[in-house]
């Protein structure tokens, strides 16, 4: 009998219990399927993109001497839970100025855009004034940065009645209070796809032209520091200057962990790996900026991302040489850049320059029974100095080359390059120029 009633009190207990979270798991539910509810009556009765979109279009037009076209705006929810999403497809932003406008030429418009997602924390906006974007997307962006002949630029689209102090907006004409005041803004997912971004200065002579370009940011982005990683890609960079061509359909990557101070002005690159072309670049350091001066300190370290002579070649653009795939190439490879000093106006940083090759060689792919060039070294460093305050100089400690037949052994150096140059050059070797040729037919074509 005891065992029983032991036994019993607490299985009522139990029973109570779980009658008791029930009930409130079904007042939870009720109350999250009627909040679904409300906010799809609100979201497909009242905000509509029919509403929504002329209201944000009025909204942006009064700040913004432009015209600011759209195809749709549609307030998000279920797609973006548990944030607030705002979408915007086919938008276009114009510049009102008809000076910039030119037959054939969109000089007018600034950017346009296929489709625009951005999505943000209404709860932290609404309770502590904080903008706390979750996700920036934009797909398919086209900017186009002009510059004419008088200087006029067509980003210049702000309103000549509105004043931008730090992070408050004011409108002189009718309101002398705050428009925004926002106490802290943080990003923390951005993604830019297949965006176009021309830069057109028809006064300086420079054209940029930027293809196929992907950006990607995970971290967050607040008011006093920023954790980023970064992913940046471009298809093609063609850029002119002058009438001159620069660079011609070339490619760019650079990818980084990145961490910014705000207060020290401080940016630190961590790890990075930059790729200009098929030349790989490993990349660590930090940029601060000094108020007091207008200057910036650069601390950079840089290094080709090859370790050795076969990497080396590879790197070597096709259009140029394609020995890389001919030969098979030996040796140990270092190099080392550091770029240090301030950089603003009228100041360069200087650099310290250093390549090392060890135990190279090289021989024919195809025809290997060919001995080619058997040893090869090289030891060169450089330190370059634009502001003239410490001599700059290129030095080569050695540059040596043995194949079956020859021998050349050089060294030298270049010294005060910006003052009184001064050149000092050391060449040894011997010879065989009857043989040298077949010694050095690495490819068909050097035959």
């Amino acid at each position: 009998m005891n065992d029983g009633q032991d036994t019993g009190v607490p299985v009522k207990k139990r029973n109570w219990c779980l009658a008791i979270i029930k009930k409130i798991l079904l007042v939870f539910a009720g109350l999250i399927v009627l909040t679904g509810i409300v906010i799809s009556l609100l979201l497909y009765t009242v905000f509509t993109p029919e509403k929504v979109t002329p209201v944000v279009l009025g909204l942006v037009n009064n700040y913004l001497d432009a015209q600011v076209e759209c195809e749709s705006v549609e307030i998000t929810f279920f797609s973006t839970f548990p944030d607030l999403g705002i979408l915007m497809k086919n938008g276009k932003i114009i510049n009102r100025d008809s000076a910039l406008r030119a037959t054939g030429l969109p000089q007018d418009t600034l950017v346009s855009f296929r489709r625009c997602l951005v999505s943000f924390n209404p709860v932290a906006f609404l309770t502590d004034r904080k903008v706390i974007i979750k996700k920036l997307e934009i797909a398919g962006p086209q900017i186009y940065a002009f510059v004419n002949t008088t200087g006029n630029a067509n980003w210049n689209i702000l309103s000549p009645d509105t004043i931008v102090i730090a992070d408050t907006i004011v409108v002189t004409d009718t309101i002398k209070e705050p428009v925004f005041n926002l106490s802290e803004m943080n990003i923390s997912d951005v993604r830019i796809k297949d965006a176009y971004i021309i830069y057109d200065d028809r006064k300086q002579g420079i054209f940029a032209a930027l293809d196929s370009l992907d950006l990607g940011i995970d971290g967050n982005m607040s008011k006093d520091s920023t954790d980023l990683d970064f992913k940046f890609g471009i298809k093609s960079i063609t850029a002119v200057y002058g009438g001159r061509i620069l660079t011609k359909r070339l490619p760019l990557k650079f990818d980084a962990r990145m961490h910014s101070n705000v207060l020290k002005s401080r940016v630190e690159m961590q790890q990075a790996s930059i790729t200009i072309g098929t030349l790989a670049f490993n990349v660590k350091g930090f940029i601060q900026g000094d108020t007091a001066t207008h200057l910036a300190f650069v601390d950079m370290e840089l290094g080709l991302g090859a370790s050795s002579l076969s990497e080396l070649l590879l790197m070597i653009p096709e259009q140029y040489s394609t020995l890389g795939k001919k030969v098979v190439a030996t040796g140990k490879f270092d190099s080392y850049c550091h770029i240090y000093g301030h950089l603003g106006k009228e100041k360069l940083p200087g650099m310290k320059l250093s390549l090392q090759l060890e135990e190279g060689s090289l021989r024919s792919a195809r025809h290997p029974e060919n001995p080619g060039i058997k040893k090869i070294e090289l030891g060169a460093d450089a330190e370059i100095d634009f502001t003239g305050e410490r001599p700059s100089y290129v030095r080569i400690d050695k540059i040596f080359l043995q194949s079956t037949s020859s021998v050349i052994n050089c060294s030298g150096d270049l010294r005060d390059i910006f003052t009184r140059p001064y050149v000092q050059a050391h060449i040894d070797g011997n010879i065989d120029f009857n043989r040298l040729s077949r010694d050095l037919a690495l490819s068909d074509s050097m035959q």
